[in-house]
C-alpha cells in the first residue's frame, strides 16, 4: 500500500523546483513509451526523454500536473 495525504498542519512542498532525483515515485512498466504518451495526454509533463541505461533499464521521467516527479521503469533484471 501506498497512501499519499496531505495534512493541512504542514505546507506543501514545491515539488516542481524539486529534481527529480532527489524525490520521485517510481513505478514499473513494461511499456513506458505508451505509459508515457498515456500520461502526458492526462496532464503530466515529460522531465527527462525515455533512455536505456547500460544496465539495460528503460527509464523514462514526468511530473504529474501537481508536479510530483514520476518515473517509470522497465527493469532489464526485475528487482523482486
Amino acid at each position: 500500500m501506498l497512501e499519499i495525504y496531505r495534512n493541512p498542519a504542514a505546507s506543501v512542498p514545491d515539488y516542481r523546483k524539486a529534481d527529480p532525483l532527489l524525490m520521485h515515485v517510481a513505478y514499473g512498466s513494461e511499456h513506458p513509451a505508451a505509459d508515457r504518451d498515456r500520461l502526458v495526454q492526462a496532464g503530466a509533463v515529460v522531465v527527462d526523454e525515455l533512455m536505456t541505461t547500460t544496465s539495460g533499464d528503460d527509464i523514462v521521467m514526468l511530473r504529474d500536473p501537481w508536479g510530483v516527479p514520476i518515473q517509470l521503469v522497465r527493469r532489464a533484471k526485475p528487482m523482486i
